[in-house]
């Protein structure tokens, strides 16, 4: 019996100098860097380096920490915002229960925001559509705002009805979005802020009139 332990003492360590390190991790006789075992340390860098992925996929589809009450709608003395969350805000106790409601998750076409979801509410003037990235599912930020009738106005006060020239005194600011056509009395207007395109207010105009508001992110 102790023969045959001695015997596979000498295997062993035949083997590990083989490999060219110690089981101390102690350099080898022929010079060679000693087996790097991870340590906690290294195990710990591992994981912040896949909290740090994750973080980053997660910020991509965040609402942004600050932004302008210039997106926002004002409606019987109450405000909702752009990038607003649904459960900070409790919408809906503002809003009420919606006409129609759906939810859906966003399949491979979606890119990047595969797996993230969309919510549309309907209200009667009004229409939200809300974002809720992969990583939660519960809890959705407003990304689109649709205003259809009079009641809800901008931050500035414009509302649905409202003419072209009373939109230009209000939003110098807003230029006629492309369309192909040349006439200023019909088409699209937008309104942003500095170098941001992506987030803006759409007015659609028709015979000199507001018929539309959007108040939109869009992602880029």
């Amino acid at each position: 019996m102790k023969k045959f332990l001695l015997m596979f003492i000498a295997v062993f360590f035949a083997a590990v100098c083989a490999a060219g390190c110690s089981p101390s991790g102690d350099k080898t006789l022929s010079g060679d860097k000693p087996c790097e075992i991870p340590t906690a340390n290294s195990q710990d860098d591992m994981a912040l380096e896949n909290v740090s992925e994750a973080e980053v996929i997660l910020e991509e589809n965040e609402a942004p920490a600050e932004f302008s009450d210039e997106f926002s709608i004002h409606f019987e003395g109450k405000e909702v915002d752009l990038f607003n969350w649904d459960n900070e805000i409790e919408l809906s106790e503002l809003l009420g229960a919606p006409l129609a409601e759906k939810t859906e998750q966003l399949g491979p076409g979606a890119d990047t925001f595969t797996g993230s979801f969309i919510r549309e509410l309907t209200y009667d003037g009004l229409e939200l559509k809300l974002f809720s990235p992969r990583e939660n599912g519960t809890d959705f930020y407003i990304i689109m705002m649709k205003l259809t009738e009079n009641r809800y106005l901008t931050k500035r006060g414009i509302k649905v009805g409202d003419n072209l020239e009373f939109l230009q005194e209000t939003y110098p600011e807003i230029s006629q979005v492309p369309d192909g056509k040349d006439d200023p009395q019909n088409g699209t207007y937008r309104f942003y802020e500095g170098d941001n395109p992506y987030t803006f207010i759409d007015f659609a105009v028709a015979d000199g009139r507001i018929t539309e508001i959007n108040v939109v992110h869009e992602f880029p």
